[in-house]
C-alpha cells in the first residue's frame, strides 16, 4: 500500500531525475531552444526547472537573454524574480554579478528595503564568486550602496568566499600534489 510519503517521495525523485536531464542537455548537448518553448508557454511555479535548468547553458548569449527576460517578463511572479538572478550565479558568478550591478537600483527597489530575500541575493551571487578580482570588485561596488536587509548576508558571503580563496593559495597546490601521487584504486 501507498502512504501519501512514499508518493511523495517518488515525486520528488522524478523532479530530481527530470531536473538533472533538463540541465545535461542544456549544458552538455545544448538543447535550449526546447526549453525556451517550455518556459515561455509554462507559468511559475511549473517553469522553475526550465529556467533553472536554462541557467546551465555555455551560451553567453542564452545567459543573457535569461538574466534580461527575469526582469522583463512575468515567468515568475514579481516577488520571485530574484531565483533566476541566483540560479545563473550557480553557473555563471561573474555574469550573474554584472547584472545584478547593472541593475542593482531595481533589484534594491524589489527587495532590499523590506523583503528577506535581498539578503538571499547579496549571499548567493556573492558567494558564489571564484576569483579574488571578481570579489573586490563586488565588495568595492557594494559596500558604495544601500544594502537594506542584505547587510550582514553580504559580509558573511565576502567572509566565506575569502577564505574559500584563502585556502585555495595556500592549499590547493598541495591537495592537488597528495591526490596525484596516491591516486585512488578502480
Amino acid at each position: 500500500m501507498y502512504t501519501s510519503t512514499s508518493v511523495l517521495d517518488s515525486i520528488k525523485c522524478f523532479l530530481q531525475v527530470t531536473s538533472a536531464v533538463l540541465t545535461y542537455g542544456v549544458a552538455e548537448l545544448g538543447k535550449e531552444e526546447k526549453l525556451w518553448e517550455k518556459l515561455e508557454s509554462t507559468s511559475y511555479p511549473h517553469n522553475q526547472e526550465y529556467y533553472r535548468s536554462l541557467s546551465a547553458t555555455k551560451n553567453p548569449e542564452t545567459v543573457t537573454r535569461l538574466l534580461e527576460g527575469s526582469l522583463k517578463y512575468d515567468w515568475v511572479p514579481l516577488q520571485n524574480k530574484y531565483d533566476i538572478l541566483n540560479s545563473v550565479s550557480g553557473y555563471h558568478p561573474a555574469a550573474a554579478f554584472k547584472f545584478l550591478k547593472g541593475n542593482y537600483d531595481t533589484f534594491y527597489e524589489l527587495y532590499g528595503e523590506t523583503q528577506f530575500n535581498f539578503g538571499n541575493i547579496l549571499h548567493t551571487v556573492v558567494g558564489n564568486l571564484k576569483t579574488r578580482q571578481d570579489l573586490e570588485e563586488a565588495t568595492t561596488f557594494l559596500e558604495s550602496q544601500k544594502l537594506g536587509t542584505g547587510e550582514r548576508a553580504f559580509r558573511i558571503a565576502v567572509d566565506e568566499v575569502s577564505s574559500v580563496l584563502d585556502w585555495r593559495d595556500c592549499c590547493e597546490e598541495d591537495l592537488r600534489d597528495y591526490l596525484l601521487a596516491h591516486p585512488t584504486s578502480n
